[in-house]
């Protein structure tokens, strides 16, 4: 009985615990136990920040103090300057070269699982958007280190840890498009809608870079 329930429970659970150790658990099982499969430890962990980051934010319409420590940017008055300590080119940079490195670490962890189970396509289906993400998050991190002209407004400390935690969660959530395909049957590569996407994100990218080069220029 001992034995059966062990075995419902997912594989980073049983490792943490000390039941089983990781040669015995198998390294591959945990890691994915982390993103497919029962209590998927990663997406439980990232919808829980959403719904607290929700909650937290929902705070700003009860409490006029906490409104004024988290107002950003021009909408910051009085007081709330007081709290500024990070320059906005050093945060946003740091936010969008976090979030791209961190988004190639998610599609590594994608390519691991597939070339682990037996290159099954499925595992791919979430790859292409997860692409598109880093490279939205590289040119974001481009503009911010060579395009942009920063105001001289500070970032609390409040607030970068809010973007960081945000950036963080953000390409996990990736992984729950992997957690439907995993439960749906075996199909091809869905080439057509994965080659729109990709021209609408081209067109997209291209014009808001645009705009972003126009803006700074209007500054300088």
């Amino acid at each position: 009985q001992l034995m059966t329930s062990l075995e419902d429970q997912p594989a980073w659970l049983r490792w943490t615990t000390g039941e089983l150790g990781w040669a015995e658990v198998g390294g591959q099982e945990v890691i994915e136990s982390l993103v497919v499969g029962r209590w998927p430890l990663l997406l439980i962990a990232t919808q829980t920040y959403w719904v607290v980051g929700m909650l937290l934010y929902s705070i700003k319409f009860l409490s006029p103090s906490f409104n004024e420590f988290t107002t950003y940017g021009k909408l910051q008055v009085g007081s709330s300057r007081k709290w500024g300590m990070l320059p906005h080119r050093f945060a946003w940079s740091a936010f969008y070269l976090f979030a791209c490195t961190w988004t190639l670490c998610i599609i590594g962890l994608v390519f691991f699982l597939y070339f682990h189970n037996d290159q099954d396509v499925r595992y791919l289906r979430c790859l292409p958007i997860a692409i598109l993400i880093s490279l939205h998050l590289a040119r974001r991190s481009y503009e911010c280190l060579r395009v942009h002209d920063f105001s001289d407004n500070l970032m609390t400390l409040f607030q970068f840890i809010s973007g960081l935690t945000y950036y963080a969660a953000l390409p996990i959530a990736i992984l729950d498009d992997l957690q439907r395909s995993i439960s749906e049957p075996s199909s091809d590569f869905p080439i057509f809608s994965t080659t729109l996407a990709v021209i609408v994100f081209c067109i997209g990218s291209f014009t808001q870079h645009t705009v972003h080069v126009q803006l700074a220029g209007l500054r300088s």
